[in-house]
C-alpha cells in the first residue's frame, strides 16, 4: 500500500476538491460535493449516486 499523505498531495496538486480515506463518512462526502458544485441539498429520502475514481458508483 502507498503513503496516504502522498496520495493526498498528488490529488490536491491535480485539482481535487477534497480527499477521503476509507471508511468514508457519507454525510461529509455529500456535504463536500454540495459545496463543490453548489447544488441544493436533496430531499430526505432521495438517492444520490456518486461516481468514484476508477469508475465505481456509490449509492447513498
Amino acid at each position: 500500500m502507498g503513503d496516504p499523505e502522498e496520495y493526498r498531495n498528488r490529488a490536491f496538486a491535480k485539482g481535487a476538491a477534497a480527499f477521503f480515506q476509507k471508511p468514508i463518512d457519507s454525510d461529509h462526502l455529500l456535504e463536500t460535493i454540495r459545496k463543490t458544485i453548489g447544488e441544493v441539498q436533496p430531499e430526505k429520502g432521495d438517492t444520490v449516486h456518486v461516481k468514484l475514481a476508477g469508475g465505481s458508483v456509490v449509492r447513498m
